[in-house]
């Protein structure tokens, strides 16, 4: 799909291979946006089925909206001494609106401007956690970090 004005997208354009200039989001941030970074349509559907586009999610799934999720149960399970951990996530793959919202869009409290540093790759994986829930780190250069 071309880069084009928001309001020259027609709904009968919009597929969920669409992609977006992060531009178009309300709340754009550059600060938080890589270089060439997109917006990716989401399974995101109104009353009518029509796919939503990600500018108008906020305004039309705001607090308030009757939605059917469909969704995975994701678990995790960690084997760590004296007990096991469990990590439990929930991932929508599909959301349609069933009856809007009574309420006022109210907008999101804003983002930061600075981006946090990505932890390197291999400081996540010498990173572990001891019985307690502790960091541990494995690496032998930060054995007493």
């Amino acid at each position: 799909m071309s880069d084009m004005d928001v309001s020259d997208l027609k709904l009968d354009e919009i597929s969920l291979t669409s992609t977006y200039e992060p531009e178009k989001m309300s709340d754009f941030n550059q600060g938080l946006c890589f270089d060439g970074a997109r917006l990716v349509q989401q399974p995101l559907f109104d009353q009518d089925a029509q796919l939503v586009p990600p500018w108008k999610a906020p305004f039309v799934f705001r607090e308030g909206a009757l939605v059917v999720v469909e969704a995975h149960l994701n678990v995790f399970h960690f084997m760590a001494d004296p007990k096991p951990n469990h990590l439990y996530q929930i991932a929508a793959s599909r959301i349609k609106l069933l009856a809007p919202s009574p309420l006022a869009y109210k907008p999101m409290r804003p983002l930061p401007t600075q981006r946090k540093p990505l932890a390197s790759r291999s400081s996540m994986f010498n990173t572990l956690l001891d019985a307690n829930g502790g960091a541990v780190n494995t690496n032998a250069n930060h054995a007493n970090a």
